[in-house]
């Protein structure tokens, strides 16, 4: 099927697209402790290795004079990466937690690099949760995620014999979270996505889809507390 990608560009369907299958091995750790008796955390990491055979990805096509894109299969591929996590909380509800991910495609010699994952990626969080009094609580967090620059081979042709290498710079999108709890059943929540107005200079597959910050207010209520 064809489609309309957040109506930013076009996806076209491939009628001979193939099953993608993988074989994934990983190992892990977790860690929980106290740094005190209100101090709490948790560490945790994690090592992979992915086996691909008939991978997808997508290619940069053209129809009807327009640029588009459309899944395919291209040769078997080797993703190995570190996964890591730490997280804090206090019991006044103070709380922090930050992820590092690293993510590598191992290609053999001469072979173009097709995968789009980037190489580095963080994302973190510091919220703060506390009842003040019976009718009134606040919840706060300031959250964000940066991905690193990488450079990519991608097809450029719609019969797929073509390729260009082409780069992505990275980016970094924060969030600003308000949630107010009144009385016994309301909630007032305010959010700023995208908090410093960040919008790529081109909007493609590995791009976020947002045209800026955007600002959501809502209220909910509770029905089964209100009565």
């Amino acid at each position: 099927m064809d489609f309309f990608m957040g109506g930013i560009f076009m996806i076209y369907g491939n009628p001979d697209l193939k099953c993608e299958k993988n074989h994934n091995f990983s190992v892990s750790w977790t860690h929980y402790g106290s740094m005190s008796t209100n101090l709490k955390y948790c560490l945790t990491a994690t090592g992979y290795y992915n086996l691909f055979h008939n991978y997808i990805t997508t290619a940069t096509v053209q129809r009807e004079g327009k640029s588009g894109q459309m899944y395919t299969n291209i040769s078997n591929q080797r993703i190995t990466g570190v996964d890591a996590s730490a997280q804090f909380h206090h019991h006044n509800g103070l709380g922090a937690k930050v992820s590092y991910a690293f993510t590598k495609n191992i290609v053999e010699k001469g072979k173009p690099d097709l995968t789009a994952a980037r190489p580095h990626s963080l994302t973190w969080r510091v919220d703060y949760d506390h009842q003040f009094t019976r009718n009134y609580g606040l919840y706060a967090a300031i959250s964000g995620r940066f991905l690193s620059a990488f450079s990519v081979t991608e097809y450029t042709s719609t019969q797929l014999d073509e390729m260009t290498k082409t780069h992505y710079d990275g980016y970094s999108i924060w969030k600003l979270s308000l949630s107010q709890r009144f009385m016994n059943g309301f909630t007032l929540n305010c959010a700023v996505d995208n908090l410093f107005n960040y919008t790529p200079k081109i909007y493609h597959a590995n791009s976020p889809a947002t045209l800026g910050t955007t600002l959501t207010v809502g209220l909910s209520i509770d029905i089964n507390k209100l009565f």
